[in-house]
């Protein structure tokens, strides 16, 4: 059985008045690089902040799901990787040029899970 092209699925739930850039890399125990999780071109991914009122309160936070492909080759690479940095830059909402207010419920949600691709050989060994 071999790993097919599969996906990693990222759910993020941002309840704060703050927009973000977030950038996963995969690094080896030495902390050397070996992958990054999005397949942008720096390897970065924007999270739309929350939506906010005039007074810069949260009213509805904001939900994003992203599918995130990757090969056979990427797992292989992955399987080298000890350790997940997470880099994040962050502003207030419309680039830093609204003022808000994070109050004590608002919140940030972020859950990952995988779908995995199985491929089945077709050279199988029977015994009976």
């Amino acid at each position: 059985i071999e790993i097919g092209d599969s996906k990693f699925v990222l759910e993020l739930n941002n309840g704060l008045p703050l927009e973000f850039d977030l950038k996963l890399d995969f690094v080896d125990e030495n902390h050397n690089y070996v992958e990054t999780f999005f397949a942008t071109t720096d390897g970065k991914y924007h999270i739309a902040s929350a939506n906010v009122d005039n007074n810069g309160l949260t009213t509805t936070s904001t939900l994003c799901k992203v599918d995130i492909p990757f090969s056979s080759e990427k797992i292989e690479k992955l399987n080298t990787a000890k350790h997940i940095i997470m880099s994040i830059s962050v502003a207030t909402k419309d680039n830093g040029n609204q003022e808000v207010c994070i109050q004590k419920d608002d919140h940030l949600g972020l859950r990952l899970g995988a779908i995995i691709k199985l491929v089945a050989g077709t050279d199988f060994d029977y015994n009976i």
